[in-house]
C-alpha cells in the first residue's frame, strides 16, 4: 500500500488523471481501494468523470450513458465514489448546452442534408442534394427514419422544404428551377411546378415567401393545392437590389408575446441579400416596411427571435449582426473570421443564438455578444420545432436533434 502510494505522488496528479481516463470504468471502483492516494485522485478529477460520462452523451446513445452508469455502481465497493460519479452525472445533465445536448443522430441513406423543416412536436422533413425528401421522428429517446425516401424525378439537388398546416404535403424546391408537392403520407410526388430558381423557402400560413437569384423575394399562393388545375399567384416584393439569399417568416401569434407584429395584421418576413442589406416586409399588405445596412458584405442568412424582437443576419465573412426590428437600429455584432454563416436560429430562451458555418455550430451569448461554446461540422440548417423544444441540425449527411427542454447557459 505504501509502494502504491509513493509511486501515485511520484508520477503526479495531472498524470495519474490521464492513465485513469483511459482505463476502462468498471476497474475504478477496484482500484479506489489499492490506495487512498488513488481514491483521492479518483474523487477529486472532474476531468475524469466529464470524460466518461459526456463522451456517451455528446454521441448519443442515453441507453449507453444508463448503462455505464449502472455498470460503475455495480462495480464500486467504495460507496463515496459511487455518490461522485452519479453527482458528476447529474451536474453535467442539468448543465448541458446546445451541442453537449446533441443526444440523437441518424445518417441519412441519400446525400448530404441541405435544410430540415420540424414538423408538430417530434418530428422533421428533410430535403437532400441527392433529390430526396425523408421523414423523421424522435421515439423512445432515438431518432427513426419513418419510412421509405420520396425522390424527386429530376433527381435534382434540393435546397430546402417547408409543410403545410395539415402536416400531410410539404413543398421544396430544387436546383432544376422547380417546386415539388410531396404527399408525406402517401410518399410520392403530387404536383411539379415550374419555376424561378428558388434558394430559401419560408412558410406563412398557406403562404410560401421564397428568396432567389434576383432581387426580388416572392409570395407564392396555392403551391400546397393538390388541385391539378390550380394555378401559381406570384406577389413580388421589391426591397433589395441583388441577389436575395435567405428569408425567415415572423408570425403573428394571435394575443401572445410577438412584440413586433401587433402594429400590422399578419405575418411578417425578413430577407437577406447580396446587397448588404436586410429588408423587413409585412405580408399581408405586401410592403416593404425598413431596410438596414449590413455592410461591407453580403447577407447569407436571417432569423428573428421567437418574440419578433430582434432579427439576426450572417453573411459571407463570418459577421453575424443583431438588429431591433421595432426601430430597424443595429445592436450589436458577433464575428468569426472567414465562415460563411449559412444558418441561424434563436433559442427560445431569448438570450441565445446559434450560427452554423462552413466550419461548424457556434452558440453566442446576447447578453455579452461572446462565444460560449462550438461544435465542428460543417453546418447547412438549424431549426427549432415550433414550441422550441426540439432543435435540429443538418451536418453533411447526418441529422442531429436535440431535446432541450429548458436552456441554462
Amino acid at each position: 500500500m505504501e509502494a502504491n502510494r509513493d509511486q501515485s505522488v511520484v508520477l503526479g496528479p495531472d498524470i495519474m488523471q490521464e492513465i485513469f481516463a483511459n482505463l476502462p470504468v468498471r476497474s475504478y471502483g477496484r482500484m479506489s481501494q489499492v490506495c487512498q492516494e488513488w481514491n483521492r485522485v479518483l474523487k477529486g478529477s472532474d476531468r475524469i468523470w466529464r470524460h466518461r460520462f459526456m463522451e456517451d452523451f455528446v454521441q448519443g446513445a442515453r441507453g449507453a450513458r444508463e448503462n455505464l452508469l449502472r455498470n460503475c455502481s455495480s462495480a464500486f465497493m467504495n460507496s463515496d465514489l459511487k455518490v461522485h460519479a452519479r453527482e458528476a452525472y447529474m451536474q453535467q445533465v442539468a448543465a448541458r448546452t446546445v451541442t453537449d445536448s446533441l443526444v440523437f443522430e441518424l445518417e441519412g441513406p441519400s446525400g448530404g442534408m441541405w435544410d430540415v423543416c420540424p414538423v408538430g412536436k417530434d418530428m422533421a422533413v428533410t430535403c437532400t442534394e441527392k433529390g430526396s425528401v425523408q421523414s423523421w421522428k424522435v421515439q423512445c429517446d432515438q431518432l427513426r427514419l419513418m419510412n421509405e425516401r420520396v425522390i424527386v424525378p429530376s433527381r435534382a439537388a434540393l435546397t430546402d422544404i417547408v409543410v403545410d398546416e395539415s402536416l400531410s404535403f410539404a413543398v421544396t424546391c430544387g436546383l432544376d428551377s422547380n417546386f415539388y408537392l410531396i404527399d408525406l403520407l402517401g410518399r410520392k410526388v403530387v404536383k411539379t411546378y415550374d419555376s424561378d430558381l428558388t434558394l430559401k423557402m419560408a412558410r406563412s400560413g398557406n403562404l410560401v415567401v421564397t428568396s432567389s437569384p434576383g432581387p426580388t423575394v416572392r409570395i407564392y399562393k396555392g403551391l400546397f393545392d393538390q388541385d391539378p388545375n390550380a394555378e401559381l399567384e406570384i406577389i413580388p416584393l421589391a426591397g433589395h437590389t441583388d441577389w436575395v439569399r435567405s428569408v425567415c417568416v415572423i408570425e403573428k401569434r394571435g394575443s401572445g408575446t410577438n412584440q413586433l407584429n401587433r402594429g400590422y395584421g399578419g405575418d411578417l418576413a425578413l430577407s437577406g441579400a447580396d446587397d448588404y442589406y436586410v429588408a423587413l416586409f409585412d405580408l399581408e399588405r405586401a410592403q416593404l416596411l425598413g431596410r438596414m445596412s449590413a455592410q461591407p458584405s453580403q447577407v447569407h442568412s436571417v432569423a428573428a427571435s421567437f418574440d419578433g424582437g430582434m432579427g439576426a443576419s450572417g453573411n459571407s465573412t463570418g459577421t453575424v449582426s443583431l438588429w431591433d426590428l421595432q426601430s430597424h437600429n443595429h445592436v450589436g455584432t458577433m464575428e468569426k473570421s472567414s465562415e460563411n454563416i449559412h444558418a441561424l436560429s434563436f433559442c427560445p430562451d431569448g438570450v441565445t443564438l446559434l450560427a452554423g458555418s462552413d466550419r461548424g455550430l457556434s452558440t453566442w451569448d446576447l447578453r455579452n455578444l461572446k462565444e460560449v461554446k462550438r461544435f465542428e461540422s460543417e453546418i447547412t440548417s438549424v431549426r427549432f420545432s415550433e414550441a422550441g423544444e426540439l432543435l435540429f441540425v443538418c451536418s453533411g449527411r447526418r441529422l442531429l436533434c436535440s431535446q432541450l427542454g429548458n436552456l441554462d447557459f
